[in-house]
């Protein structure tokens, strides 16, 4: 990280800034880029500028780079930060700081300048969730200047969060923020069900999507009731909920998406039914394994391999005798999983127990099993006693048995 005296210009700020009166800013100064070889003031420093620093630190970064600095006095171990904070004083003041610089105070003595000190104690009160939900600077107090407010739904954990973008007049940085929805997540809940009634699809759409990350089971009769929207956008977005919420409800329309594609792509589908209720599935299933239209009948044998589990092999054993072989080679891939990985080779048609399978209704002969033997490096004997058994469960027709 470079030197800069304290109080010097900050060179190449982000933006103009304007003051609180619509003026130009005052220039930014900085403070806190120490380095090895540079004297810098040492003392303490208030209680309250600590506490109110580290919150800065943590929380109101802004610069980000590409890298991290790295502080470069004497640690066992790297101490390293990123950004850089900006504060404005009473009078205007504007200072750049690295967020290291709370590292600098705490363990190496640095004191900063008073004028930095009063600055970031202007804002002492100022809580970092006060300064969500009224969208002011948490560097200096200043109101956002906002460009764009909207939710943000978080796939990792439960909850939405708003997410605010806005510029700091006073800081003449921009921002980028998350919070929490205000009200907590009955308040969310609760303007979700009531906005499921509103005239714009957009909004039915919305509030949907948000029900299925608050995780109200009790939203689940209404979602139910948008199964039947005049929208398909909202059919989907109703259907796409009940799944998060791991709904049976859900198992009707995406079986019906199956057999008739139009709101949710086949693979996602078949991927959104595998992590259902597996009884429940099955039974849905029982129709398009028996559907005139071989792309279903392919999509509900691999709804059952995504599956897997004990449940599924009586329903593949069925799919062996269907008339379209590659449907009868899919269901043997999928029992095929249920076999020991040497005799699963034995099953496809590389003999590498991946890719393509055979036909488990096309005979095998002489010249398969001597060719088998040779690729396997397995006596031919071996080979005839492994596929026999193989043959005896799935049905596989074997030339040389039907001349015995």
């Amino acid at each position: 990280m470079s030197w800069f005296a304290d109080l010097s210009p900050y060179e190449n700020p982000e933006g103009d800034a304007e003051d609180d009166k619509g003026g130009p800013a005052s220039p930014l100064l900085n403070i806190g880029w120490l380095e090895p070889g540079h004297p810098f003031p040492v003392g303490s420093v208030p209680t309250a500028f600590f506490v109110r620093l580290a919150v800065l630190v943590t929380r109101a970064r802004t610069v980000l780079s590409r890298r991290n600095h790295t502080c470069a006095f004497a640690h066992k171990k790297p101490i390293i930060g990123n950004g850089e904070i900006r504060v404005v004083g009473e009078d205007g003041a504007r200072f750049a700081a690295p967020v290291m610089i709370h590292h600098y105070v705490a363990e190496h003595g640095y004191r900063p300048p008073d004028v930095f000190i009063a600055a970031v104690l202007r804002t002492s009160g100022l809580s970092w969730e006060r300064a969500y939900e009224e969208d002011l600077c948490a560097s200096c107090g200043f109101a956002l200047q906002i460009k764009k407010k909207h939710k943000v739904y978080r796939e990792d954990e439960t909850g939405i969060e708003s997410f605010v973008q806005g510029f700091c007049s006073g800081c003449g940085v921009s921002y980028q923020r998350r919070a929490p929805l205000p009200g907590g997540e009955r308040v969310a809940v609760q303007r979700a069900l009531e906005q499921l009634r509103a005239p714009d699809p957009d909004m039915r759409i919305e509030a949907a999507t948000d029900l299925s990350y608050l995780r109200g089971q009790d939203s689940i009769p209404q979602l139910v009731a948008l199964l039947r929207d005049v929208h398909p956008g909202v059919r989907r977005a109703a259907t796409m909920a009940l799944v998060k919420l791991k709904a049976e409800e859900a198992i009707p329309p995406l079986i019906e998406n199956l057999e008739r594609p139009n709101e949710i792509p086949v693979d996602a589908a078949t991927r959104l039914l595998a992590g259902l209720g597996a009884g429940a599935v099955l039974r849905a299933l029982a129709a398009p394994l028996r559907n005139t239209d071989t792309a279903v009948r392919s999509a509900a044998v691999e709804v059952l391999e995504r599956i897997g589990g004990e449940g599924i092999e009586a329903l593949l054993m069925e799919r062996l005798d269907d008339p379209e072989s590659s449907i009868r080679r899919q269901a043997l891939r999928a029992l095929s999983a249920r076999v020991e990985r040497g005799e699963r080779r034995l099953l496809s048609e590389h003999h590498d127990g991946a890719e393509s399978f055979i036909d488990p209704r096309a005979p095998l002969d002489d010249a398969w099993l001597g060719q088998t033997a040779s690729r396997m490096q397995v006596p031919i004997e071996e080979v005839r006693g492994r596929v026999e058994a193989l043959a005896s469960r799935f049905g596989i027709p074997l030339r040389w048995r039907d001349r015995g």
